[in-house]
């Protein structure tokens, strides 16, 4: 169960997804990562979105390897693409 506090009051029961359809709907996918980082391949299930736009970057090498969280997740900083039409700032 759970609520919005925002609009609840008290707790709505709510229906659990059949447990073995969910397994393997989960195990299935687990699959395909695991495939993809042994292939070191990583596509994007939509031909490109911008959920993986920086992923894309980062595999790419339009980004640098910063730092390591303490979780042991990469950080990276990805690099804008220069434009000599741009300008930093404008006084008025």
């Amino acid at each position: 169960s759970y609520w919005y506090l925002q609009r609840k009051n008290k707790p709505e029961e709510q229906k659990l997804p059949d447990l073995d359809k969910a397994h393997k709907k989960v195990l299935e996918i687990a699959k395909r990562i695991k495939l993809a980082r042994q292939l070191d391949r990583f596509k994007c299930p939509h031909n490109g979105c911008f959920k993986c736009k920086d992923f894309e970057t980062i595999l790419e090498g339009g980004a640098e390897l910063v730092n390591v969280s303490d979780f042991g997740s990469d950080v990276y900083v990805i690099k804008k693409p220069s434009s000599s039409n741009t300008q930093e700032s404008i006084i008025l």
